[in-house]
Formats: structure tokens, C-alpha cells, sequence
């Protein structure tokens, strides 16, 4: 009671009605009561299971509510107890039969936690992503024609590779393996292929013949119709990764960062605000292939370019790269490099 009148003072000065107050109340606690069934109620909080589901309106419920949308009440909310109002998801059942529908649902949720993803990095995504893949990973249980079973193992594999790239971007890299793991058996079989790799770190040879296969598969693919699980690999992301190829590469063979230098400029101009991330550690490599071929001024100036963007994303991995900088500056002595490089470590040190 002393909570409804704090909530009705608060309402009367901020010029509210009280009677809005009161049919919101009302209709919170009917809402409650009708979608909440009986044999539910025991795994409710205690307050909640001696007075009915009714009463939530004017106990743990109404006074979670009221400090939500008034600020009345406790000054931190109690965790523990929104925890226990949301549903519990492994307790759903499947659907009989995977339509289309299912299918193309699976698709565009998979393309909308990507682009999250690319523009936030893996730290907003992967849980979302890990909750997701449990719940599609159950569907296979159901019925699905031959068809649809063949889409819902590559929609599912999509995903689980997804949450593996979430997973190594926070430098989860264990999870990642096991995730990758996943989305193998998913496509083992079916006859789709899986990409190859772009090369193989130290290995000149082998690293040009694997981008030479990039290139002829991405040539090889309509660009208008590209499938679901392939449809985010456009120009700009192959480019990338060849550019990212050869920056690796350079680590072991520094005339092979003269040819990541043009590859990783013209990806970094095409990603726009959507590929944030991608941008950003693309750009801490760019820097790093400047250093390896001796222009440390431009090297210096993207480097300032890929600290600042970094420090705005959720990306792990994106301090890593950042790491490989300060390494790669380390043989220079110039106060530009000296000031980048603790700018650098103080923000790896507090990432």
C-alpha cells in the first residue's frame, strides 16, 4: 500500500491520472492470471505462490512494474527475481513439422545477428547467438520433408558458425572449435561445400593457390541469388580476407606486406558503418602491413584510425590485432610511434 501511494503522489505530480495508474494495474494483474498456467505457479517466488497469481498486482510484480516505468522504490532491481519471471525455454516443445516458414525464419535471424556482428562485434551477439542455436538445433527433432530437412541442416550450420566467429571475436577459442565442430556435422551431409581456407600462415605457394580458389568460387556465384548462408560474402569481405592473407603472411615473408597494402586499403573504404567491426581490425592490419614495408608515418596515422574505432566495439579479437600493432611499431623509434604504442597497450591493458 505505501508503495501504491508513493506511486499515486509521483503520478499526481508528474500530472498522471490515477485511474490510468488503476487500469493498468487492473489489466496487468487479469493479463497475469490469465497467462500464467496453475500447475506453473510453484515455480514462482514465494510471495507469488501464497497469495495466487492475482496478487502480483500488488505485491513483487506490480512493485517490479511500478519502479520500471515511475523509478518508484528500490534504487537497484532485484536480478534474482526477474530472472525467475522469464520463461524457461527448454521446457517448449518442438513444432510436429519444419515448414518453409521455419526455414526462412532461421535465415533472417541468422542475417540480423551477423550484421550486429559486423557492425558491434561478437561481445553483443553471441549470447543472443548461443540461445538461438539451441533452440533451432531442437527443431531437428521434428518432421521435415527431405527438402526441407536439407535447408534446415545448412540454416542450422550458418548459425553455428556464426556463433563460432561471436565466440573467437570475444577470443572464446575453445567454444569456437567446438562450435565450428557443430556446423561441420550439420553440412557433413548434405552436398554443399564448405569454404576453404585462405591460407595457410608461412607458406607462400599454398596461400596464393588458396586465393586463387577464393576467387573462382566467388566468380562462379550469381550475385543475384546467392545463398543464405553465403549471401554476406560480397566483394568487400573478399577482399578481406585476401588482404588479411597476405598480412599474415608478412609475418614470416615481409615482402608479402606490400601486397596486403592495397587489398586491405580498398576493403577498409568499402565497409561502411554496417562492418564497423570488420572495418576496425582490418584497419589495425592495415597499419601493421605500413609498418612491415617501412612507411611508419601512414602507419602511425591508420593506426590512430584503428584505435579509435576499436575502442567502440565489443570486438576481443579486434585488441588482439591491436596487440600485433604495437608489435610490429616496436622496432621504431619515433615519439608518433612512442605515443601511439601506450595509447595502444592502455587500451589493451583496460579492454
Amino acid at each position: 500500500m505505501r508503495c501504491l501511494r508513493d506511486t499515486q503522489r509521483l503520478t499526481a505530480a508528474k500530472g498522471v491520472r490515477s485511474d490510468t495508474v488503476d487500469g493498468a494495474k487492473a489489466r496487468f494483474a487479469a493479463t497475469t492470471h490469465a497467462e500464467v498456467p496453475e500447475h506453473e505457479t510453484a515455480q514462482l517466488p514465494a510471495p507469488l505462490a501464497r497469495g495466487g497469481v492475482a496478487a502480483a498486482a500488488s505485491s513483487d510484480l506490480w512493485q517490479t512494474v511500478t519502479v520500471i516505468t515511475l523509478g518508484v522504490g528500490q534504487a537497484d532491481l532485484d536480478l534474482d527475481r526477474l530472472g525467475r519471471l522469464i520463461p524457461r525455454l527448454d521446457a517448449d516443445e518442438p513444432p510436429r513439422q519444419v515448414s518453409v516458414a521455419d526455414v526462412d525464419a532461421i535465415e533472417s535471424t541468422t542475417d540480423a545477428l551477423r550484421r550486429c556482428d559486423y557492425a558491434h562485434g561478437g561481445g553483443l551477439t553471441r549470447a543472443a547467438a548461443i540461445a538461438y542455436l539451441r533452440s533451432v538445433l531442437r527443431l531437428r527433432k521434428a518432421a521435415a520433408t527431405p527438402v526441407i530437412r536439407v535447408r534446415l541442416d545448412i540454416a542450422s550450420a550458418d548459425l553455428a558458425m556464426l556463433t563460432a566467429w561471436c565466440s573467437y571475436d570475444v577470443e572464446r577459442h575453445d567454444q569456437a572449435r567446438r562450435l565450428w565442430t557443430v556446423a561441420l556435422e550439420l553440412c557433413r551431409h548434405t552436398e554443399h561445400p564448405c569454404a576453404a581456407d585462405l591460407a595457410m600462415l608461412g607458406e607462400t605457394i599454398a596461400c596464393e593457390r588458396a586465393v586463387g580458389r577464393a576467387e573462382q568460387h566467388f566468380a562462379a556465384v550469381d550475385p543475384g541469388t546467392p545463398p543464405p548462408w553465403a549471401a554476406h560474402v560480397d566483394k568487400a569481405e573478399l577482399t578481406a580476407q585476401q588482404g588479411h592473407s597476405w598480412y599474415l603472411l608478412s609475418a614470416t615473408q615481409p615482402d608479402a606486406a606490400a601486397r596486403a597494402v592495397p587489398l586491405l586499403t580498398a576493403t577498409t573504404s568499402a565497409f561502411g558503418s554496417d562492418y564497423a567491426r570488420s572495418r576496425a581490425v582490418n584497419l589495425a592490419g592495415l597499419a601493421s602491413s605500413h609498418a612491415r614495408v617501412g612507411d611508419i608515418d601512414t602507419a602511425v596515422s591508420v593506426g590512430r584510425h584503428a584505435l579509435e574505432e576499436i575502442c567502440q566495439t565489443s570486438s576481443r579479437r579486434a585488441y588482439q590485432r591491436l596487440r600485433m600493432l604495437d608489435d610490429c611499431l616496436a622496432m621504431h623509434q619515433t615519439a608518433d610511434v612512442a605515443d601511439l604504442r601506450h595509447d595502444i597497450q592502455t587500451a589493451c591493458a583496460t579492454s
